[in-house]
């Protein structure tokens, strides 16, 4: 009975694990007045995000993981930027070029959607 609960855990990871390797999101992101860039690599993601390239208002790093269609992610502003704020994400997947906020702390707006605007490498 062991091996086959075993076996089982092993085919639910694989399977979270296609499901992030099915999602792409590395490059280059905007939303509303914002540009974003993600680096994803397995199931793991990065970001950068800023207000503007020149004099932005906020600047921001975080990293997470990828869940079935979702990205949960932590990050924290950096001196960049003139805000100092840190929380956490969760992006719905709709799409490789489109995430949607869902929840999140700090001041993102819950009805954000980012857009894909270059793939990156």
């Amino acid at each position: 009975m062991g091996k086959i609960n075993c076996l089982w855990a092993a085919v639910a990871v694989l399977s979270f694990t296609a499901m992030a390797a099915d999602f792409n999101l590395t490059g280059d992101w905007e939303t509303q007045g914002a540009s974003c860039y993600f680096r994803q690599i397995g199931d793991v993601v990065y970001w950068y995000c800023e207000s503007s390239p020149q004099n932005p208002d906020w600047t921001s790093v975080g990293f997470g993981n990828i869940v079935g269609n979702k990205a949960m992610l932590n990050w924290t502003d950096v001196p960049k930027g003139n805000k100092s704020l840190v929380g956490s994400v969760v992006l719905n997947i709709t799409s490789n070029d489109q995430l949607q906020v869902m929840n999140e702390s700090g001041e993102w707006n819950e009805t954000v959607m980012l857009t894909r605007t270059s793939s990156g490498f």
